[in-house]
This record gives C-alpha cells, structure tokens and sequence, in this order.
C-alpha cells in the first residue's frame, strides 16, 4: 500500500490507484483505464498522471506499456518482493509486446537501471523467468524472450492446464481452497515461480479467485 501523507497531486491519484488495485477494482492480469481516461476522470495533466503510473510501477503494482493502457501485476498488499516484483514487470513487458518472441533482452545493466535494482536482484528474476519457459540464455549471448513455437509450449501453461483438469475432475471441487505454492509444485513437478504464473492464469481464466487470506479458492468447473 502507498502510505498518505502531505501529498502531492500524483501521489494522491496513485494512493487512490493502489487502493482500487487492492479492494479488486482492478485485477491482476487487467489493464487499467486509458490515461485520457484516467486523466479526465482525475482532472490532471498527461505528466501528472505518468508520475503517478511510475510511482506505481516502482512499487511493482503495475507494467506501463508503450502505446497500451497500463497492465495491473498485483494487488497492493501482495506486490512480493522486488525480485518478484520486477520478474512479473519483465514477464508483463513479454506478454505485452515489449520483447517480442526470439529477441535479445536489455544487458542487465540496462534492467538493473530501468527497475531501480541490483545486479543479483535482476539475475534472480532472470532465472525466475527461465523457470517459466519465457526467457531461454544461450552460452555466449544475452538472455532471449523464448521463441514463437505456441503458448502451449510455455511451462506455467502446461502446469495451468494440468491444474484446470484437476479441477473439472474433481480433485478440487468447486468452493474448495487450492493446497498453497510449494505443495502444487511438488505435486506437478514444477518450480514455484511456474506455480505462482499459472495460478495467475487460472485467475485471469475465472477459474479460481483469491481469498482476503491470499490462497487461490476454486470458483469455476465445467
């Protein structure tokens, strides 16, 4: 949560940003408003409000995305830590056309600039994403956003689609809480950052919703 205090006009818009991010307002994995949108319904200036998306993004609440509305990664009381932080900024910059399929990815000097972190943090995250299948590193050469070869292929699409099928088996019945993190990746033999991306798939799917507690409780099954 973005504290109050004697605030200043974008502080104030993203204080009441990271607010609506956290009741649900906005979910993770949505875009939010357009800034003309955003920008009318504030009564403020284009730069106002992209020092208050910034703002926001530092806290790893958001991704700003060129030419797109900004994407929502986290819910203001769950924004994790800044390796996780700026591994889902990554993971949204990938999703979002930023980085396209087969390109080579910014130096880590270059990330460790754009997210306002260390050499270790970056490299972290890195690997989070090789984790996922997003991100492949080839000897000799800079990390590469994984190629077009289908989002099927993609690591936490696989363990999402194993989990919805648990789901309409009913291994996890409809209304029931889903075992946390570290027991689904043990179950699915998977790493937990692929558990945490294929979680928030289900999520952005409606399959499942997460609980005031932050476990992911079964709400769909087909």
């Amino acid at each position: 949560m973005i504290k109050s205090r004697s605030s200043t006009a974008y502080e104030t818009i993203a204080q009441e940003l990271s607010q609506e991010i956290s009741s649900g307002t906005y979910r993770p994995g949505e875009p939010l408003p357009s800034s003309s949108e955003l920008c009318q319904r504030f009564g403020v200036a284009p730069m106002t409000l992209r020092n208050a998306l910034r703002l926001l993004e530092g806290h790893g609440l958001l991704a700003l995305r060129q030419g797109r509305a900004p994407l929502v990664l986290a819910r203001g009381d769950e924004a994790g830590s800044k390796r996780e932080q700026v591994a889902k900024r990554l993971h949204a910059d990938i999703i979002g056309g930023t980085y396209a399929a087969g390109s080579t990815l910014p130096s880590e000097q270059e990330l460790m600039q754009k997210h306002s972190a260390s050499r270790d943090t970056v490299r972290a995250a890195l690997k989070d994403l090789e984790a996922l299948g997003v991100v492949v590193r080839r000897r000799g050469l800079r990390r590469q956003v994984a190629g077009a070869t289908g989002e099927a292929d993609l690591a936490y699409l696989r363990t999402a689609a194993r989990i919805r099928e648990d789901i309409e088996s009913g291994t996890y019945r409809l209304g029931a809480v889903l075992p946390g993190a570290e027991t689904l990746g043990r179950t699915y033999g998977v790493s937990r950052p692929t558990v945490s991306a294929a979680l928030d798939q289900l999520e952005r799917s409606g399959v499942i919703e997460r609980t005031t507690s932050g476990r992911r409780r079964v709400t769909e099954v087909n």
